[in-house]
């Protein structure tokens, strides 16, 4: 059942994390409970106090302002405050902060339908949510601003320039979440104008007045409808001049529910007290008072389809991210597996776009300094160490040398030019794996910052799982996890940088579980002022790749007590022969393709079997060549004529 009624979000259950009884009609304030509130929150001073009429006060007697940050005060000073005086505390949200708060009003005679949308709605975000005040409604806090704040119904979000009333009256206490998609695509729905409807066409009747009157009159809102009825016209106009356009709507309204017929409704309307008035015998005011009303009705129609739409939607999202009960093994056709596109490089036979690899070494050798020259150079598409390599974003997560950062940068800038700051992403951020969420929010961050990026790296892996046994196979392979987790949402590569043992040559500290599973491990030594860099392991590369380089310091003047500033670059030892052994191999695919190329332009008309006979292939590897230029842009295929692309005709230079 999707009901707040069946579910375990019932107000009258204990709640998770705390021992709140929950009844009908009590204000619940335990100031035992604040300390549940989520760190992000009591971090930020933008904290109030309230009176038991939510009116916000500073921690002096005198009114608070959402709008007005002087007279905000620090999460403690508040606590101290409410307590003294018997008080509830209350966050105000700002456009200057990260959080957003959706408000679930539920009473007692909230109607099923949002009751099923309100679960939905905590079921999904599945983020920090608390009881409201009154132990009925709920508070859900995530990561978003949706600037002005929405309403419908009983649901009410806000980011800004609102203060929110906190009990600490935790339903889930988890950390609070970023699904701005979410948050998103429920804000986009929430809109609230009668005026802009149009009023529901007029249709037959389909019951008669007699059998109206009895329904309305034994409905559940019967005591009203019978009151506006049998209004007393003479007695409400001489007690207290009322006027009564708005019973007129409010009885109208309750009839149309009834029929969608205009005249019927007219009729039945007449034969009521309120219909005796002169001024309801008016043409004009009779039209308008049913426009009106039949305006309402589209609204009201409206607000349950979409309410029903959302509730939908959001239980779809839901049920999306559940595990579905299927053969997790399925056997791949091995015709698929040679229809795989080539490898990706973003250095050929070095870096892969795909999957995990490492740099690592001792201390001192350089390796933060030849990652981010390397980093550098894939964000502005320029060769490195002489090798050509493939532009993308890339996401660096700076966790050990955040001070030394910025002296990088401008030795950077000084010796190689402007550093790629569109493409480079730096993230000074406390990253734990151990942390149940810290991916996943990671995860969202970059989708929304870069969704584009193709390499996120993370320096280093001791900081991002500070506290894990990296001698464990349990450690280390809850790691290994988060990292793939990492890559295969992002569809990037994951670069990691690690230290090595303790003596030089020994590989990669740690469980040698890292190891199998990185796609590439680039190790780095240093025999005095010569460093060096090599593939110690390329599941689908060389393994005979290395490179030798310098730490060429670079002076940036001095600090205010007139010491030195200095930083260094990474400097290539040129080995022309080293150089072109790489490069020999990609020379040779090229001039591959443009032999059977050839074949084929020369031979248009000719059978595929006597282009393999002129290539010496046997008939699989033609098949399999011609598929891949196919798949590579340089050939096209209608049929079973085979021709060269632009791309084809160009790589022949034709």
């Amino acid at each position: 059942m999707n009901s707040l009624n069946h579910t375990p979000i019932l107000p009258q259950q204990t709640t998770q994390g705390s021992q709140a009884q929950q009844q009908s009609s009590a204000i619940i304030n335990n100031s035992n409970q604040w300390v549940n509130l989520p760190d992000e929150l009591k971090e930020r001073a933008q904290w109030v106090v309230a009176d038991k009429n939510k009116t916000p006060y500073q921690c002096n007697e005198r009114k608070a302002s959402p709008t007005d940050p002087s007279t905000w005060t620090d999460f403690h000073t508040a606590c101290t405050y409410a307590k003294q005086h018997d008080f509830n505390i209350g966050y105000v949200l700002s456009a200057h902060d990260p959080f957003t708060c959706i408000d679930l009003d539920i009473k007692a005679d909230t109607p099923q339908e949002q009751l099923d949308r309100a679960s939905s709605i905590i079921k999904t975000f599945n983020s920090y949510t608390e009881y409201s005040q009154s132990g009925k409604g709920f508070h859900i806090w995530v990561y978003g601003n949706i600037g002005k704040g929405r309403r419908r119904d009983n649901v009410e979000i806000y980011s800004q320039e609102r203060f929110i009333i906190c009990t600490g009256n935790t339903l889930k206490s988890e950390p609070i979440k970023y699904k701005k998609d979410i948050l998103d695509n429920i804000v986009s729905q929430l809109h609230d104008d009668k005026g802009q409807f149009e009023p529901l066409p007029d249709q037959p009747q389909i019951e008669s007045d007699e059998s109206i009157i009895e329904r309305a009159w034994n409905a559940g809102n019967k005591e009203k409808f019978q009151a506006l009825w049998n209004a007393e016209l003479d007695t409400d106009l001489q007690v207290i001049g009322r006027d009564h356009s708005q019973d007129d709507l409010s009885l109208i309204q309750m009839l149309a529910f009834y029929t969608n017929n205009n005249a019927q409704l007219i009729r039945l309307w007449h034969l009521s007290n309120l219909g005796q008035r002169e001024k309801a015998k008016i043409n004009s005011y009779i039209e308008s008072t049913i426009r009106k009303a039949r305006q309402f009705q589209a609204h009201d129609e409206y607000e349950a389809q979409i309410g029903k739409k959302i509730a939908d939607n959001l239980l779809a999202r839901y049920n999306s991210q559940k595990p579905i009960r299927t053969n997790k093994f399925v056997p791949t056709n091995l015709s698929d597996v040679m229809k795989r596109p080539p490898m990706e490089w973003f250095v050929h036979g070095v870096l892969p776009k795909k999957g995990l690899a490492t740099i690592y070494g001792l201390p001192a050798t350089g390796k933060s300094f030849l990652m981010l020259d390397l980093l550098f150079a894939i964000c502005k598409g320029e060769e490195w160490f002489g090798m050509k390599t493939k532009q993308s974003k890339v996401a660096y997560i700076n966790l050990e040398d955040i001070h030394g950062m910025g002296n990088r940068l401008h030795a950077y800038q000084e010796r190689k030019g402007l550093i790629p700051d569109n493409d480079f992403l730096n993230y000074e951020i406390s990253l734990n794996f151990k942390e149940k969420d810290h991916v996943e929010e990671l995860i969202n961050s970059i989708k929304e910052y870069a969704p584009n990026c193709g390499l996120v790296c993370i320096d280093t892996l001791a900081q991002s799982a500070n506290g894990i046994d990296e001698n464990s196979s349990t450690d280390m392979g809850m790691v290994i996890g988060k990292l793939k987790k990492l890559s295969s949402e992002l569809n990037c590569l994951v670069l990691i940088v690690h230290h090595s043992g303790k003596i030089q040559g020994s590989g990669m500290r740690g469980h040698s579980s890292l190891l199998g599973a990185v796609d590439c491990a680039i190790e780095i030594s240093s025999n005095g002022s010569t460093k060096k860099w090599n593939i110690a392991k390329s599941k689908n590369g060389a393994n005979d790749i290395e490179r030798q380089f310098h730490l060429e310091p670079v002076p940036l003047g001095m600090d205010e007590d007139g010491n030195p500033i200095s930083s260094a670059v990474v400097t290539p030892v040129i080995n022309i022969q080293a150089m072109n052994n790489h490069n020999k191999d990609s020379k040779g695919d090229a001039n591959k393709d443009k032999r059977i190329l050839q074949v084929i332009h020369d031979n248009p008309a000719s059978p595929q079997k006597h282009w393999a006979e002129l290539l010496g292939f046997n008939p699989d590897t033609m098949t399999k060549q011609k598929n891949r230029l196919i798949k590579n842009g340089f050939l096209t295929e209608n049929g079973k004529t085979v021709t060269l692309t632009l791309k084809g005709l160009d790589l022949l230079k034709i």
